[in-house]
């Protein structure tokens, strides 16, 4: 019943503050500005942005009345999201105080986030040995501290890759829905399996973190009514970074972070296709292989409606969910 009333919560606290937040932001003329070639966009001009606010408030609001029991391992994901958050803000701030589409230099952000993935990697080692679930075989591996680098690298790739596929409205929010629901349901089914008493202090965890999912859920849900196309308001930075680091320490903390592979495929799409662009286009001096990267924007370019685009995500994402954690069921039960 917690876990219903927390989702329930964050839901409703997410619409009520979004009408708030929404309305605040429009007056203090904190809106987009478009880039100049996005010329698909350019009736978005002018729509309120940082609208993440509503998310983070409703996840540390939602996770503070419905966690009993305060664990150090919650604490400091949900303290690390909020830093990455922060340098979305800073981000985002910058960018209305100055009407421009430029805030925090590249290298001010990279260096913010590599110091909060230095943590998320080195206290992921030290909380679970760098043992991770290897999707489809069923079976965990024992890394060592050869995890360090892997959840590292995993931090700024998922973080960064959340931040690009936030180029359509509502495409970031319902692919990080199928992202959190995928962790969601292997913690369930893992806390399902832990019954006995030697196993309370990992119990507590795991419900920690399971609540955490369900608020951010609720809470990205919600949003999406603000959100949907013609979005009323964008997440911005604010809100992009902070899902993308919630999504990797809620994946990595459980031992899940090979299956950010799996259930944050439009991420994988995002940044590969990125970097397939730029990579093409400084070997070939001036060359392209999409119209414009991410590939979201190819597809818009081919003439989709970004409505279409989200669509397809959203199936394709679904679906390369469902396979994975019908493996992950069928492992365990035997089915």
């Amino acid at each position: 019943m917690q876990f219903f009333n927390g989702t329930i919560f964050s839901i409703i606290l997410t619409i009520l503050l979004g009408f708030v937040v929404t309305s605040m932001l429009a007056k203090a003329n904190a809106k987009q500005v478009i880039l100049s070639y996005v010329t698909e966009h350019s009736g978005k001009a002018g729509t309120p942005t940082m609208g993440g606010i509503v998310i983070i408030l409703a996840v540390v609001i939602t996770g503070s009345i419905f966690i009993s029991t305060l664990v150090k391992p919650v604490v400091v994901a949900v303290l690390i999201a909020l830093g990455v958050g922060v340098i979305g803000f800073l981000d985002d701030f910058i960018k209305v105080k100055f009407s421009r589409n430029l805030g925090l230099m590249a290298y001010q952000k990279i260096i913010g986030q590599s110091v909060l993935g230095g943590v998320t990697a080195v206290f992921c080692y030290s909380y679970t040995g760098g043992e991770m679930l290897v999707p489809f075989l069923n079976q965990y591996i024992f890394l060592g501290k050869w995890s360090i680098p892997l959840v590292f690298i995993a931090f700024i790739a998922l973080v960064n890759t959340t931040n690009l596929t936030d180029g359509l409205d509502g495409l970031a929010a319902n692919s990080t829905l199928i992202f959190l629901g995928g962790v969601g349901v292997i913690i369930a089914i893992e806390l399902l399996q832990l019954s006995d008493a030697s196993s309370f202090a990992k119990v507590v965890e795991l419900k920690g973190f399971l609540m955490i999912t369900l608020a951010t859920m609720g809470s990205v849900l919600a949003f999406l009514l603000f959100n949907t196309y013609p979005a009323k308001v964008f997440m911005g930075d604010t809100g992009s970074l902070f899902l993308g680091a919630m999504m990797t320490v809620l994946a990595v903390f459980t031992k899940n972070t090979l299956f950010i592979l799996c259930f944050g495929l439009p991420f994988v799409i995002s940044g590969v296709s990125d970097i397939l662009q730029v990579g093409y286009f400084k070997l070939t001096k001036g060359k392209r292989i999409f119209k414009m990267a991410p590939f979201h924007h190819h597809l818009e370019e081919c003439g989709i409606h970004e409505n279409r685009i989200v669509r397809i995500y959203f199936v394709v994402s679904l679906v390369a969910t469902l396979i994975t954690l019908a493996s992950y069921v069928g492992g365990i039960y035997g089915v």
